[in-house]
């Protein structure tokens, strides 16, 4: 055998073990990524928190029922509920600091929550539009955010019902997640980091568009 031929040999061998490692590498950021959404999910309502972790970001907004004198979302366990995340991610080969972060909470008037994430209230100042998780497990910010570790994105989510028509709250927190991703120098994603495009946005207002009929339809029913 020519040493030509055992050239090419190794070489061919060594894409193969590279195409490999790389189709393993691929297997495992994925598991990761499912790992990361099963506990966002978690974080962001739509599975239980424990009893001492629980707050107005995993239940329903506390003056949803008050404009129309119906039973409390306890004793509606029924109640429609969905999540709209999106997430603002640094661009390739940045993070973003504390200060970026600290930066979003002073000019769109976040608040902390006693569970560690920002909330974003509405105008009447009573219900929560949006929260702002951190994108990293366990989902919160550290309470000094001067000294805090950088960071990769946040995630945004957007709970319905809220206490207005859930398309407006669509289009408002849409709006609002554009205007914190310019701030920070950011890429407007969604819930799996990857760049959101016009057709992700119509399906997001679709979905927006469905909770609201089949929320007046629940409503309806509930007042009779």
């Amino acid at each position: 055998m020519s040493q030509e031929m055992m050239l090419w040999i190794v070489r061919l061998l060594g894409a193969g073990l590279a195409l490999l490692l790389l189709h393993y590498a691929r297997r495992i950021y994925l598991r990761r990524q499912r790992q990361l959404k099963q506990l966002l999910l978690q974080r962001a309502g739509q599975a239980p928190l424990p009893s001492a972790q629980a707050q107005k970001t995993s239940r329903l907004n506390p003056g949803f029922f008050g404009k129309t004198a119906l039973p409390t979302a306890d004793s509606l366990p029924d109640t429609p509920t969905i999540d709209l995340p999106l997430s603002i991610m640094a661009r390739i080969g940045q993070h973003f600091s504390g200060d970026d972060i600290a930066a979003l909470v002073k000019t769109f008037g976040l608040q902390r929550s006693p569970s560690g994430v920002y909330e974003l209230l509405n105008e009447n100042g009573r219900d929560i539009l949006f929260s702002m998780l951190n994108i990293h497990s366990p989902g919160i910010f550290a309470q000094d955010l001067e000294h805090m570790a950088p960071i990769d994105g946040v995630m945004l989510v957007l709970q319905l019902p809220n206490c207005g028509d859930a398309v407006k709250d669509w289009e408002n927190f849409l709006a609002i997640s554009k205007d914190m991703a310019e701030l920070c120098g950011g890429r407007l994603c969604d819930f799996e980091r990857r760049q959101v495009t016009a057709k992700d946005l119509l399906t997001y207002r679709h979905a927006a568009e469905k909770f609201q009929r089949d929320y007046e339809q629940w409503l309806a029913a509930h007042q009779r």
